[in-house]
């Protein structure tokens, strides 16, 4: 189981470390993705930055244009004129750099070309309108007055053209019609006449003429002077016109190259943003597909991994069921082995306490000694087991009770003093800080964590002594408040140090943990008698008591066995006394008026034969019933002073009883004393007592223990030396295949109480092979197993072993027991008991 748990756990961390490498990766893959989108929006800031620049060359051209085309520039404006296309030529250095082609380079120096061809131009265009502002009539006055001062005295003959003109007036007559003509008749009509102009030129050379005139001089001056001046203007406007058209060409080129690279650029931006987009989208497709991919890995891998953790948890399962089941029948198996061991060995104790009580020669009181010695050794192996068992089930329950520390292990010291001396070995008991203070603790669970340390030291020590060492010195003097008190030193937990010491062999170092281990032995010490679990059950104890055990030792020179257990200071500092139930009542011989009544309830007549039979011979009175209902009405009718009770009958158990009985309004029944007699070895006494029982005994139990339970209740006769059967009695006779012996001792040598016992046992036998007859003709296999649980304990006592055996197989009733199987071994034990039956019936 822990290596499947170990396995599940292992495969739940691969899994998770898979699919932890696997978000890593995916992590990291697309980290890797928006981290390349990221730089290429980066890189897109470059194309922002020439439009940016582009786009501001442009404004600075326009201005520079707006500026060029004033009539009246001034100095400062053709400063700022230059500086805006110094700007320009800047942010065409700036694109030249970031230029990612010779292409768009050429654009640029074409750009720059223009624009110091501009510059040029409007250089020129500003010089045209300065020499157009400067007064051209007083400059071609000059010129014109330095020119005639020189032909002042010059003198020339003129030829002069004269024209004549003669004008004439011709009538030229034209054709009517008659009807034009009688018109005239009435009105007359103007005629249509013709001038004619005829022009004769003559040439005349005048002498007159060639003489300077300064009035014409003048006049002629002026007109040439005004044909200049209106020359020069055509030929100021005609360069205007030239210039400007340039300027504005070349702002038209200018802004031509810079909207082709405006569209160019904005064509690449849109390039790239459709190229942003693709990888975007590229991106978003990939991640789509990771993210799908890594959705169906993951799948895979948890499918994967659930498939083998499930298979795992469905063996896990299976497993502990069977683990279960096992400890289960491991635990009826040490149950039912514990009881069935624990009837035939209380027989076995009281048969030899019987003989102790007849006349033996001194060789029969040692083979009884070496029987008692043999009976208690397997005796406490059994409780060992039966111990084990309830701390591994967890039923073993703490319950503190006030100790004095000194008298309690005076107590302990006392009980293992004549064990000491039969094997030679000295005891010793040492207080150290001797407090007569009451502690709470569990006596019990001390007692036998003490005795099994002392059972131990005395076993493995072959000469020598063993000492109990008690240190009081950490035992608390005052309790410990809830809050501390100020100025007031805290109080240390309150320690009791028990150390066992022993001059054994001693224990090697590399044994040391391992004696603590269930069924462990030290090497060399096999043939010593023991399981291996006295350690093992005084480790679990002292942890449950929240204490610790340790080991010193060395081989050769005996060990020391220290136990730390936690003991408080008993709020009440005095130890209750005996209460009247727990002391004795004095015996004392009854009359047939005055003797008590005990009531036993018990679905098994043969128990109530035997317990009758005990009672008589103590004078006491005896009520039986084998119906627990019917208690509350026989109490009604009769005055009982102890109830004798069993715990498992059909139809009410001894618990069902016991809270009606406690609860009803029957004078007495809350203090009406009422002893539990149960075989169950899984219970203990104080669990009967907190259901309401006033006292427990276990089945099987012998005279004494039942006579010692009744007297502690109600006053009865002394236990005094009966005669045995077979002592001036009746012997009892094996009767078949069984001996019946074992339950006519308890008759005493009565001859008819024995036949009385005898002849119940086969009542009741009968009884039940009727019911076991119509149990296996139901398959009614509880029933068997109920019926089956009541009858071990007598066969047992009869050694019928072989119908014990199977009887126990019928109890247990496992599942894999088939029904055909369940049916041969009822038919082979209905076949058996019957055969007793009909031995008694042919006698």
């Amino acid at each position: 189981m822990k290596k499947i748990s170990g396995n599940i756990g292992g495969k739940v961390i691969i899994g998770y470390i898979v699919l932890m490498v696997i978000a890593l990766a995916s992590l990291a893959y697309m980290y890797r993705m928006v981290e390349g989108v990221t730089e290429g929006e980066e890189m897109n800031d470059v194309p922002r930055q020439k439009l940016y620049l582009v786009s501001n060359t442009q404004t600075l051209l326009y201005e520079s244009e707006a500026m060029g085309q004033l009539l009246n520039m001034q100095e400062e404006d053709y400063t700022y004129f230059n500086e805006t296309l110094d700007k320009a030529r800047e942010n065409i250095e700036a694109l030249r750099h970031l230029a990612p082609t010779d292409e768009f380079r050429q654009k640029l120096d074409t750009i720059d070309m223009l624009i110091e061809r501009k510059r040029k131009n409007t250089e020129a265009l500003l010089e045209i309108w300065q020499e157009a502002g400067q007064d051209l009539y007083a400059k071609n006055i000059e010129s014109e007055l330095s020119r005639e001062r020189a032909m002042v005295e010059e003198k020339g003959v003129k030829e002069q053209i004269i024209t004549q003109k003669d004008t004439s007036v011709v009538i030229t007559p034209k054709k009517r019609s008659f009807f034009q003509r009688l018109a005239e008749v009435f009105v007359p009509t103007s005629q249509d006449t013709s001038i004619v102009v005829s022009a004769n030129e003559h040439l005349l050379k005048d002498s007159l003429l060639n003489t300077y005139n300064p009035n014409e001089e003048v006049a002629k001056t002026l007109r040439d002077i005004q044909s200049n001046v209106l020359s020069e203007r055509q030929r100021i406007q005609q360069l205007l016109v030239e210039r400007s058209s340039a300027i504005r060409y070349d702002s038209s080129l200018i802004n031509v190259r810079i909207n082709q690279i405006l569209r160019d650029m904005e064509e690449e931006e849109m390039n790239a943003s459709l190229d942003r987009m693709q990888g975007r989208q590229e991106m978003l497709r990939q991640m789509s597909y990771l993210i799908t991919f890594i959705a169906v890995v993951s799948l895979i891998v948890v499918i994967f991994f659930l498939i083998f953790i499930g298979r795992d948890l469905l063996k896990s399962r299976y497993y502990r069921k069977r683990l279960e089941h096992v400890n289960k029948s491991r635990e009826q198996l040490i149950l039912t082995i514990s009881h069935d061991v624990r009837a035939p060995l209380s027989s076995i104790i009281g048969y030899a306490e019987l003989l102790q009580r007849s006349k033996l020669t001194p060789q029969q009181h040692t083979y009884l000694q070496n029987m008692g010695v043999s009976s208690r050794h397997i005796l406490a192996l059994v409780n060992d087991l039966l111990d084990y068992e309830r701390l591994e089930t967890g039923q073993i329950e703490m319950h503190q009770i006030p100790i004095q520390v000194p008298p309690f292990f005076e107590d302990i010291y006392a009980s293992f003093e004549p064990a000491a001396a039969a094997k030679g070995l000295g005891l010793s008991l040492q207080m150290k800080g001797e407090s007569y203070k009451v502690y709470m603790g569990d006596s019990v669970r001390i007692r036998q964590i003490v005795g099994n340390l002392i059972n131990n030291a005395l076993k493995f020590t072959q000469k020598g002594s063993v000492t109990i060492l008690v240190d009081c010195s950490g035992l608390a003097l005052e309790r410990k408040t809830e809050e501390p008190v100020k100025g007031k030193k805290e109080l240390q937990p309150s320690q009791l140090i028990i150390t066992v010491r022993d001059t054994g062999s001693g224990i090697p170092t590399e044994e040391k943990q391992r004696i603590f281990k269930e069924f462990s032995r030290v090497p060399g010490t096999e043939k010593i008698e023991g399981f291996g679990l006295g350690l093992s059950i005084t480790s679990r104890l002292v942890v449950l008591l929240g204490g610790t055990i340790t080991v010193e030792s060395e081989p050769g020179t005996g060990s020391d066995f220290i136990v730390s257990l936690p003991l408080e200071l008993a709020e009440n500092q005095t130890i209750p006394s005996q209460t009247e139930t727990d002391q004795p009542v004095e015996e004392k011989e009854w009359n047939s008026e005055e003797r008590p009544t005990c009531l036993v309830v018990d679905d098994d007549l043969l128990q109530i034969a035997l317990i009758e039979e005990v009672l008589k011979q103590c004078h006491v009175q005896v009520i039986s019933s084998t119906d627990p209902s019917n208690v509350e009405e026989i109490l009604r009718k009769s005055k009982v002073d102890l109830i004798l009770s069993d715990v498992q009958m059909p139809g009410m158990n001894g618990i069902e009883m016991i809270r009606q009985l406690r609860q009803s309004d029957i004078p007495h029944a809350a203090d009406i004393p009422v002893i539990v007699i149960s075989g169950s070895v899984d219970l203990e006494g104080k669990e009967f007592i907190n259901a309401g029982f006033t006292d427990a005994l276990g089945k099987p139990f012998t005279i004494d223990q039942l006579i010692g339970k009744i007297n502690k209740y109600i006053p009865c006769c002394k236990n005094k030396q009966r005669p045995l059967a077979g002592e001036g009695g009746t012997e009892a006779k094996p009767v078949g295949v069984v001996d019946f012996s074992a339950l006519t001792e308890f008759a005493s040598g009565d001859e008819e109480a024995s036949s009385v016992i005898i002849q119940t046992f086969f009542e009741e036998t009968r009884r039940s092979l009727q019911i076991f007859r119509d149990a296996l003709v139901d398959t009614d296999r509880e029933t068997v197993a109920k019926m089956a649980h009541r009858m071990i304990p007598l066969f047992s006592m009869l050694q019928a072993e072989t119908i014990v055996q199977q009887l126990r197989i019928l109890q247990l009733n496992t599942p894999e027991m088939t029904d055909s199987g369940w049916k041969r071994l009822m038919q082979d034990v209905i076949e058996q008991v019957g055969s007793i039956v009909d031995a008694d019936e042919k006698a």
